[in-house]
């Protein structure tokens, strides 16, 4: 009578697909177990296990975010300005200013709340009448007040000023126009000649609109003309002018 059984596959033991049978049986049986465990073990047992472990991966977290932070070429951190109490550095800002100069220079230095640190210069040393070019006198002052820009954290803003008397210029048809081209000009000597960082730099001209005195006197119509250069307090966005008056 002929054998109606396959033949055996070549080079197949018999009983080898047992042996992945086991094994499944085997890690399914310790998953079931690991379920029962895990189900009879208390709940401050439990708690406390995933409380471990939560701070567990915190901690690798935190080392992987360190690691990966170090090992970057160009990493780019945070810029978080210092905060710096301007009223308290009046007094060494006014004394720095006052050795550094002769008397009569035409820069001042005065804290104004909610507004910051101002360094005001007069027109007469600044700039030429009428025009918006850097005088020579006025870049040794600059170099004196760079200095203590690069002390002080934060933005910096310069700001034009003129008196109420029209302009009379082919160049420059405002009060407004003027002002904004002499702070323009200070901020590019600050950046180009005393290397400070243009991204701390602003320029702004209010021309006649914020006096710090009175316009019917000539005394009065040269302190209008000047050019301030403000610190905001804490490193924060210098406010528009208000009462410059109030020193």
């Amino acid at each position: 009578m002929a054998d109606d059984r396959e033949p055996a596959v070549e080079g197949a033991p018999d009983g080898a697909w047992m042996l992945t049978f086991s094994d499944m049986t085997t890690l399914l049986l310790t998953f079931f177990v690991m379920l029962v465990g895990m189900g009879s073990m208390k709940e401050e047992k439990l708690a406390k296990l995933s409380s471990e472990f939560r701070q567990q991966a915190i901690s690798f977290g935190v080392a992987m975010a360190v690691s990966s932070e170090f090992r970057m070429e160009n990493p780019i951190a945070p810029i978080v300005p210092a905060q710096v109490d301007l009223k308290a550095s009046e007094a060494r800002i006014k004394a720095f200013l006052e050795d550094e100069a002769d008397p009569g220079d035409g820069v001042s230095a005065y804290y104004q709340g909610g507004r910051g640190l101002v360094i005001s210069l007069e027109e007469g040393v600044a700039f030429p009448a009428g025009r918006a070019e850097v005088a020579p006198g006025a870049k040794e002052q600059l170099d004196k007040i760079a200095k203590v820009i690069k002390s002080l954290p934060g933005e910096v803003k310069v700001e034009g000023h003129t008196d109420n008397k029209p302009i009379h210029s082919a160049q420059y048809g405002s009060n407004w126009e003027l002002s904004t081209a002499r702070a323009v000009a200070v901020v590019q000597y600050l950046a180009d000649r005393e290397g400070i960082d243009p991204q701390r730099l602003s320029a702004v001209g209010y021309g006649e609109y914020r006096p710090a005195d009175r316009n019917d006197t000539e005394a009065g119509r040269a302190a209008n003309r000047r050019v301030e250069i403000v610190i905001p307090e804490g490193g924060r966005r210098a406010q528009v002018g208000g009462d410059n008056g109030n020193r």
